[in-house]
């Protein structure tokens, strides 16, 4: 493996490269016809809320050229604003739609800049140890969120019929020490975030008294004991593109993470539909699941730890 100088530095021309081509794509895309183009701009998280599931989300919506112009700066955000969160990776649904007569251009263009992430997160990938890999990229770009300097663009040629936003939810379970267990209560009770107390229904002082007896009972277990963090994740926005009908008469939908816009080019009569916002009350109850992940003993009333049975 490279010595850490030679990795920044081979990681540092990948990055100039990438933004040369997103400087390229940019020049296509305003170059191009703009038929029409939403994007729906998200909440910011502010670090110490990462941990807390959203209740409602209200995205606003951009349209036209300033959607468009919103698109291309968000193909290149790699980092997060002062004071926000840097364990959650920044996105930006929306759609754009052009019109060129040169489509593989841009097509081509898109396949450059996502060959140039690819490298580079193989060569970060390089460095197998994690803690040695986070130390590298954060001491080569720091601040950078790395999964929004690795994530895939997306371009796509019509005939399509439709794009529609939705909301999706993903579970999560994952085995932990008890030592990472008492980390994300420290940081629970030492950031308290209004979310956090609105979901407990406690107060600061007595979210922190709780917090420190979920602590004592931590350190009378044994210390090989593993915990299991099982929360679900935060809630994501999706992409669902419809497609003219295929040969056997059945629809066609792709439905894929909505992280960065799309380019649709060459579809003149799509329809784009707006993206609501995001109710939690409003979703529908789903039967709760009645496998091992779900069981386990509760050890603590602000997060979601638990010991196996």
């Amino acid at each position: 493996m490279m010595e850490w100088r030679d990795l920044s530095g081979e990681l540092h021309g990948l990055m100039a490269r990438q933004q040369k081509a997103l400087e390229d794509l940019s020049e296509l895309v305003t170059r191009a016809t703009l038929v029409d183009a939403r994007v729906f701009v998200l909440p910011d998280i502010y670090a110490g809320e990462e941990i807390i599931e959203p209740d409602e989300i209200h995205p606003v919506a951009l349209s036209g050229v300033e959607a468009r112009n919103a698109a291309l700066a968000g193909f290149g955000r790699f980092h997060t604003d002062e004071g926000l969160s840097t364990r959650n990776v920044w996105r930006l649904p929306g759609v754009v739609v052009l019109h060129t007569d040169d489509p593989r251009a841009i097509a081509d263009q898109i396949a450059n800049i996502n060959r140039l992430r690819d490298a580079f997160q193989e060569l970060t990938l390089s460095v197998a140890d994690e803690n040695e890999r986070y130390d590298l990229i954060h001491h080569a770009f720091p601040g950078m969120i790395y999964l929004q300097a690795v994530r895939q663009l997306r371009v796509l040629q019509g005939p399509v019929q439709s794009v529609t936003f939705s909301w999706g939810r993903k579970s999560a379970s994952q085995l932990i020490s008890l030592e990472s267990a008492d980390a994300k209560l420290e940081y629970a009770a030492r950031k308290a975030p209004p979310a956090l107390l609105a979901r407990t229904g406690m107060s600061e002082t007595r979210l922190r008294d709780t917090v420190l007896r979920e602590r004592e009972y931590l350190t009378q277990l044994p210390p090989d004991t593993q915990v299991r963090w099982r929360r679900l994740l935060r809630v994501r926005p999706l992409m669902n593109v419809r497609r003219p009908r295929d040969e056997d008469g059945r629809p066609v939908v792709l439905q894929r993470e909505a992280n960065t816009p799309l380019l649709l080019l060459n579809a003149p009569n799509v329809r784009l539909k707006p993206m609501r916002p995001y109710d939690a009350r409003k979703r529908s109850e789903r039967q709760a699941r009645s496998d091992q992940g779900c069981k386990g003993t509760p050890v603590s009333r602000v997060l979601p730890l638990f010991l196996d049975d």
